[in-house]
């Protein structure tokens, strides 16, 4: 019986029970769970977020890596998808709901199929973000 690898990455800031529910859905696909943590300069880069995270990138790899639905960590020191996936060789790439259609996502998908891969798009915990939590403690700091 053969196990099935699953992948996903992500920035994983301020890490909140959207970021835990995506994770364990996506370790529900599958018997491994393999998740990339964007480094802060990944983060900080303007074709990205334009603004470095709150959580240094080792802490955060290091928060994600004690979640118990995750088996390995490691850090995506570029926004560059296919070598990942040709190092790890998941069987599943998790993506969130809003993967768009960018060039590097396309090819990611285009490559998942081919070697007959699945992905699976996974949808947000509503009215949960990291973005929400930087504005909520802004207000009341």
């Amino acid at each position: 019986m053969k196990n099935t690898t699953v992948y996903i990455m992500g920035c994983w800031d301020l890490l909140h029970v959207g970021h835990l529910s995506i994770l364990e859905r996506a370790k529900a696909l599958g018997d491994k769970l393999i998740v990339g943590v964007f480094s802060d300069d990944v983060i900080a880069s303007p074709e990205y977020k334009g603004r470095g995270p709150v959580i240094p990138c080792e802490e955060r790899a290091r928060m994600v890596e004690a979640l118990k639905c995750v088996d390995v960590v490691f850090v995506l020191e570029e926004r560059e998808y296919l070598a990942p996936l040709k190092k790890y060789d998941p069987d599943i790439l998790a993506i969130g709901e809003d993967w768009g259609k960018h060039r590097r996502n396309t090819e990611a998908v285009a490559y998942m199929e081919a070697k007959g891969g699945k992905v699976v798009q996974l949808p947000y915990t509503k009215g949960v973000s990291s973005t929400a939590i930087k504005e909520k403690a802004g207000r009341s700091i």
